[in-house]
């Protein structure tokens, strides 16, 4: 295999030139599906491989090996490697950047491995009793010492992150790639990333106010992750070819979903029958704090050009409505308390289901957005206010809360910027709220009285007692109900979405989840310490 590659100059990032480090970077950034010619010129050199992700693994690794020296003087080298990762598997990505084993956990490795490979099994584990107790005793000492190959891999993620996020910023006109590589300069370090990221969040009208300050990866540790994994799965999702771009933001929002459930967990344990009074308040004092940091770092984006359809009837044109929502990561971080406490050994804990609903007339949720798209998932509100299980409605007084909808959203189209789509928007909804609340036998000649009749302040101004005895849907046909469900849906950003949204806000969506995947990871490592 050659070793005596030579690699473009610094700055050395044009998509043409000589040479292998030009002819595979053109290979690496061109728009066609160059599989097989990318195969059949590492082979060429030296890296074969069963596929082009076998090839491209085998090439990594004898970069990262050979070429260490090169990362941190010559940033080309790390942008070439940069550009091989939308090739590889992921299981071929995570290999080249092995997880860290304890000492213990590589000794028992390293010895048991003797054994297998040993004739005289008797002598191989006497050797391995001798060699274990004594690397126990220097467990400690070793632990102390930095683990420079481990180190080394951050040091190199963090790098290749770098590229990320240059990438990002040269999408969104804040520079070229090359541009951000200053001669001299640590291009990877916390600050100069720090830096780009805060100049995407403010390009990108990111809600945060404060800066946000990314971490030297070589500090991240972590109790339910690896601490290279949030790093690993950025680089691998975000790196896809275009096409492939949804999906890399689904697996993204996937695994950014599982490190909120482990780091920041918002539901206390329900399950548990028998929690002291001390330790039921440590416990509700938990969940607060973590609903409380999880609303401060999911602060969201801004999307100004949210654009609807809708039909007022079959006789009229669609008309185009264009409004500014807000876009958060998780549905949790809108969400209050209605009650939480012990109850004879249990903690009961009770959202407020009318806050939630509220909230989705102006605001989408990607998490939520993904459960649409992976298995056909209703909107929150949609589906709590159309609900069938009565055991549900029962727990959050569902007559009430269906009622309190029309009540917000009319509120909500009054605020309107269009008041013309708005008056018809509210036209629809008072026909539907006359028709609901008929039961309920309360006279008045305008749907403003029939509002005041039903609402005090806001609040339902009627016996719940009275409500639930009716059937709000017994004065509307089948087609009326699912006319209003697609309404309701509408008006909640679920329905009639002119464009696919995740792909209209992939460039807010990708750096949005880069900040807070790694938002968590550090939350993590500053709970491990």
């Amino acid at each position: 295999m050659a070793n005596d590659f030579v690699f473009g100059g610094f700055g050395c990032f044009e998509e043409k030139g000589t040479g292998f480090f030009g002819e595979f970077l053109a290979l690496l950034s061109s728009a066609a599906d160059n599989r097989e010619r990318i195969s059949a010129f590492l082979d060429k050199n030296g890296f074969s491989g069963a596929d082009v992700s076998g090839a491209i693994k085998r090439f990594f690794l004898y970069a990262k090996e050979t070429h260490k020296a090169d990362f941190d003087k010559n940033p080309s080298v790390v942008f070439l490697l940069y550009k091989c990762i939308q090739f590889l598997t992921f299981d071929d990505f995570k290999s080249i950047f092995p997880a860290k084993k304890s000492v213990v956990e590589q000794n028992i490795y390293d010895y048991s491995t003797e054994i297998f490979k040993s004739k005289d099994a008797d002598s191989a584990v006497e050797n391995f009793a001798r060699g274990f107790i004594s690397s126990a005793f220097s467990v400690r000492n070793i632990e102390k010492n930095k683990d420079e190959k481990y180190d080394d891999d951050l040091s190199l993620l963090q790098k290749l992150f770098a590229f990320l996020l240059f990438d990002s910023a040269e999408k969104l006109g804040l520079g070229r790639t090359g541009d951000f590589c200053t001669a001299g300069a640590e291009y990877w370090s916390a600050e100069k990333l720090s830096a780009v990221m805060n100049a995407l969040a403010q390009k990108l009208d990111f809600n945060g106010k404060a800066p946000i300050e990314l971490p030297d990866f070589r500090n991240f540790s972590g109790k339910h992750f690896g601490r290279n994994e949030s790093v690993l799965r950025l680089l691998y999702n975000f790196t896809r070819p275009e096409q492939a771009l949804k999906e890399g933001i689904i697996n993204e929002l996937n695994f950014v979903r599982e490190q909120q459930r482990a780091i920041l967990p918002i539901w206390p344990n329900t399950r548990k029958d028998n929690f002291t009074p001390s330790d039921a308040s440590s416990e509700i004092r938990r969940v607060k704090e973590n609903l409380k940091t999880l609303k401060s770092i999911d602060f969201g984006f801004s999307d100004s050009a949210f654009s609807q359809t809708f039909f007022i009837n079959d006789e009229e044109k669609a008309k185009s409505v264009t409004r500014t929502i807000k876009c958060r990561c998780f549905s949790e971080s809108e969400m209050e308390w209605e009650s939480i406490e012990r109850k004879k050994g249990r903690i009961f804990a009770r959202r407020k289901e009318r806050t939630m609903i509220k909230k989705s007339l102006d605001s989408k949720f990607l998490y939520p957005e993904r459960n649409k798209i992976t298995h056909v998932g209703e909107n929150f509100a949609v589906f709590t206010l159309f609900t069938k299980d009565y055991k549900e409605r029962d727990k959050y007084m569902w007559e009430e809360l269906f009622l309190q909808a029309f009540f917000d959203a009319r509120k909500y189209l009054e605020k309107g910027p269009d008041k013309e789509i708005s008056k018809q928007l509210i036209a629809i909804l008072d026909y539907f709220f006359e028709k609901t609340t008929r039961p309920l036998g309360l006279p008045h000649r305008t749907p403003a009285e029939l509002y005041k009749r039903v609402f005090n302040n806001g609040e339902i101004a009627i016996p719940y007692s009275e409500i639930k005895k009716t059937n709000v849907f017994s004065n509307l046909t089948d087609t009326e109900i699912r006319y209003l469900k697609h309404f309701l849906g509408f008006l909640y950003c679920s329905e009639n979405i002119a464009e696919d949204f995740i792909l209209r806000n992939k460039a807010k969506i990708q750096v949005y989840l880069i900040y807070l995947t790694l938002e968590l990871t550090k939350l993590e490592s500053a709970k491990k310490k």
